[in-house]
């Protein structure tokens, strides 16, 4: 007989469900002198517990798993909520105009020495 505490774990041979807990296995003791057996006992939110089963000289035998609680997953921190980037084209610089003059007035204004 296998149990856990608490009750109602899944027990598993090789990856392969074999039933829940409270669990009986019938098992052949010269079969397990030649190939030891690996039994894994396991429910959401608590460490596998292992069990060998090895050849017994009693008929039956009573195996208790005491399953303690993993610990929790640390929670993953939020996702930062980004704002989109806005992209602006640079602000045309104005191409350099000719000095704006009155009409009759030169262009250019000489230096007199």
């Amino acid at each position: 007989m296998l149990e856990s505490t608490p009750a109602g774990a899944r027990v598993f041979e090789g990856g392969v469900f074999l039933g829940m807990t409270p669990f009986t296995l019938r098992v052949d003791n010269q079969s397990l002198a030649t190939v030891p057996r690996r039994l894994e006992v396991r429910r959401p939110g608590y460490a596998t517990f292992v069990v060998p089963v090895s050849p017994s000289s009693s008929a039956s035998v009573r195996v208790i798993a005491p399953l303690v609680a993993s610990a929790p997953a640390l929670p993953r921190p939020p996702r930062r909520e980004v704002a989109p980037r806005v992209i602006t084209a640079p602000t045309p610089t104005p191409a350099p105009q000719p000095p704006v003059t009155a009409p009759g007035f030169p262009n250019q204004i000489r230096r007199q020495r």
